[in-house]
């Protein structure tokens, strides 16, 4: 059996995604974080799923009123407000480090360890495949 540093990110990523385009509304963002269990979302171009950016779920939290965790109305219209008029292309992180479904495990750690990165786009021919995230490493090594 050979080890996990060896092995290939084509693996281990994970390739059932849930994606945006950059005209989507942030409501519709939030929306997809509050009703699923995932922390990135890929903003891909529309019909190609050429990858554009990443939205985190930080990023929309961070974009949310600091009343929101306490239901204040005020704050929630103003949330209401600021989503209806920002898109995924406004907010997400453009030219996201990327890496190949042939990368290995060990070069997509050393990426995790050495920036503040959680989950990485995998692409073929500027295609998004899929994603690796800490997530996906740390159920591979509990497998």
């Amino acid at each position: 059996m050979k080890g996990i540093k060896s092995m290939q990110v084509k693996e281990v990523m994970t390739s059932d995604l849930i994606t945006v385009s950059e005209n989507t509304l942030m409501q519709e963002v939030d929306v997809l974080f509050r009703d699923n269990n995932f922390h990135h979302l890929p903003v891909v171009q529309e019909n190609t799923m050429e990858l554009r950016g990443i939205i985190s779920v930080v990023d929309v939290s961070l974009l949310k009123d600091w009343g929101t965790r306490l239901n204040l109305e005020a704050s929630l219209k103003t949330n209401e407000k600021l989503f209806s008029s920002l898109l995924a292309g406004d907010v997400m992180k453009k030219q996201p480090v990327c890496v190949s479904p042939e990368t290995s495990i060990d070069e997509c750690v050393e990426l995790f360890e050495d920036n503040v990165y959680h989950a990485i786009p995998v692409i073929e021919d500027e295609i998004l495949i899929g994603l690796i995230t800490t997530y996906d490493l740390i159920r591979l090594a509990y497998r």
